[in-house]
């Protein structure tokens, strides 16, 4: 028995060849996209770890600009107690002078 010209083993070698190569072309395809796929996410994870360590310098940074304003708060608190002290004086000052 034979269909368009080829025997039953004809057809079962060739339906194995075609099966071959077309599962060895997706080993291939899964294996070279699996390695591009590594390689993305292995820089993807590279990238990150350099945000997460950006994002900790800036919250340390931006925890010692929070300080640096506190302590100049407490100066200029301490200066503007300083100058009313010597507006104080300066005004008992002036009312000796007018008297």
């Amino acid at each position: 028995m034979s269909i368009l010209g080829l025997s039953a083993q004809d057809w079962v070698a060739l339906l194995s060849i075609v099966s071959t190569a077309v599962g060895v072309l997706i080993w291939g395809f899964r294996k070279a996209f699996h390695t591009v796929y590594e390689k993305e996410s292995k820089n993807q994870q590279e990238l990150t770890s350099r945000l997460i360590n950006i994002m900790d310098d800036f919250k340390h940074t931006q925890c010692n600009l929070n300080e640096t304003m506190k302590e100049i708060q407490n100066d200029l608190k301490q200066t503007n107690a300083t100058i009313n002290n010597h507006e104080v004086r300066l005004s008992v000052v002036e009312e000796k002078i007018k008297d």
